[in-house]
């Protein structure tokens, strides 16, 4: 068994001042951060990788998550 964990910002992003296009971007990257982490450990591989796989996956993100 296993768990990740992310934390999704502490900044300037404001639910209340975002359009539902930019929160649903935002949720995305963050799901698919986790899913990339995700895969690695669900295939029997090391924690670290799928935490490089998770923040490598936030940093490529296109669209900016904030």
């Amino acid at each position: 068994k296993y768990t990740m964990v992310i934390h999704g910002g502490a900044g300037t992003m404001s639910r209340n001042k975002s359009t539902e296009a930019q929160l649903k971007a935002y949720h995305d990257g963050l799901r698919a951060a986790l899913q990339a982490g995700y895969s690695i450990l669900q295939d029997g591989g090391e924690a670290m990788d799928a935490a490089v796989a998770t923040v490598s996956a936030l940093e490529g993100t296109e669209a900016p998550l904030y």
